[in-house]
């Protein structure tokens, strides 16, 4: 490895190793994605003692000046967990996103000549990366383009998911309030439209000194971090969990709080199960032609929550009562019972349970109706 070249820029050499994989993976497992991310580093000037040269100042091409920062090309597997850096550059404190496009474009042809198909590009929402998605025509309407290796194929581009749900959180707990669209709201049966951080921290503090509490991953950490705990997805998954979301149903159950925390409950779960399937490897969790039932499940319901608006808090309006999102509990535990005590045979006690749980109004909490929005391209109204 020490006679490899690792020079900023492509490095074509570690594509020669990368080959040497990919002929032994699978058509499946050669699908990947190429990530780029900026990590900061320390401005200083270093001589490196096998080639001679010194390395501190911006490599990437059309800027000049002290490196402050180190961006990363990195291509990961879709369905199977590699991954592998193919190229780097140092930047600076400001840089031209578009200057990224040829470097990727590139990435991807070096690539697809190795074997391996770039799906598409997942980056943070950075300014840099904004305008390099501007470079390739990509915006919230328009989030694919002809692939550069196969013309028949579309490249899509994607925010990376971890970073929305940070960005989603700190919105939150800045006492921003998310507008839920009216149709959402009467579809699920919400008792309001207003998604805000009140009930949470309701929940916590009502939690505080219990030895069991309601939901025991949420933390003061999570509702107000500090600047390096605003970088932790844990913290923000923490707040976007079924855990904190069954404490907010608890509260208004059993200790009289507004229905209204029942919109912030059903809003955390939908997004926890949202994560759960943008982050999955699997086909059968996260594809719709392999799970057709994800069309409407949380997946596309969460995609039309991320076209809702951030706002001061509007006046508050009324849907239908919420007796539908307590109500399950109920309906499951007293229709089995007559089933099982006046009817011996096996097939009679277990033909009604599927469905008294399928036919109520109360499913629509855990199967949402369909939708034809799709996620690509929503995810970007954030």
């Amino acid at each position: 490895m020490q006679c490899v070249k690792f020079e900023p820029g492509v490095l074509t050499e570690v594509f020669d190793f990368l080959k040497l994989k990919a002929d032994r993976l699978t058509d499946l497992e050669r699908e990947c994605v190429l990530t780029l991310d900026e990590m900061a580093i320390t401005p200083s000037v270093e001589l490196d003692m096998i080639t001679g040269k010194l390395y501190g100042d911006v490599t990437l091409p059309g800027h000049t000046g002290v490196a402050t920062h180190a961006c990363v090309f990195m291509l990961a597997g879709n369905t199977t967990r590699w991954k592998q850096v193919v190229a780097y550059h140092y930047t600076g404190n400001s840089t031209n996103g578009a200057e990224y496009r040829p470097i990727i474009i590139e990435v991807i042809q070096r690539a697809a000549s190795i074997g391996l198909h770039v799906l598409e590009v997942t980056t943070d929402m950075g300014s840099p990366n904004r305008a390099m998605w501007k470079s390739f025509g990509v915006d919230q309407n328009k989030t694919s383009v002809p692939h550069p290796a196969t013309p028949d194929r579309q490249l899509y581009f994607m925010p990376d998911v971890p970073h929305l749900v940070k960005n989603l959180k700190s919105a939150l707990v800045r006492g921003q309030v998310f507008i839920i669209p009216e149709d959402v709201v009467n579809r699920e049966n919400l008792p309001s439209n207003e998604v805000s951080v009140v009930p949470i921290k309701d929940l916590l503090t009502f939690q505080e000194g219990m030895a069991l509490k309601i939901a025991p991953d949420l933390s003061a950490a999570a509702i107000e971090p500090s600047h390096f705990e605003k970088m932790k997805v844990g913290l923000a998954l923490n707040v976007f969990s079924k855990a904190t979301s069954a404490g907010l149903k608890y509260m208004v159950q059993q200790e009289n709080r507004p229905l209204s925390y029942l919109t912030t409950a059903w809003f955390l779960e939908q997004v926890d199960r949202w994560f759960d399937l943008m982050s999955s490897r699997h086909q059968d969790v996260s594809n719709p032609q392999q799970n057709p039932q994800l069309l409407s499940n949380p997946l596309v319901v969460a995609m039309e929550i991320f076209g809702l608006t951030i706002a001061p808090p509007p006046a508050s309006t009324t849907a239908p009562p919420p007796a539908s999102t307590i109500a399950p509990p109920p309906a499951s535990t007293t229709a089995p019972p007559p089933a099982s005590t006046t009817a011996p045979p096996p097939a009679s006690t277990t033909a009604p349970p599927p469905a008294s749980t399928t036919a109520p109004p109360p499913a629509s909490t855990t199967a949402p109706p369909p939708a034809s929005t799709q996620p690509t391209s929503l995810l970007l109204h954030l």
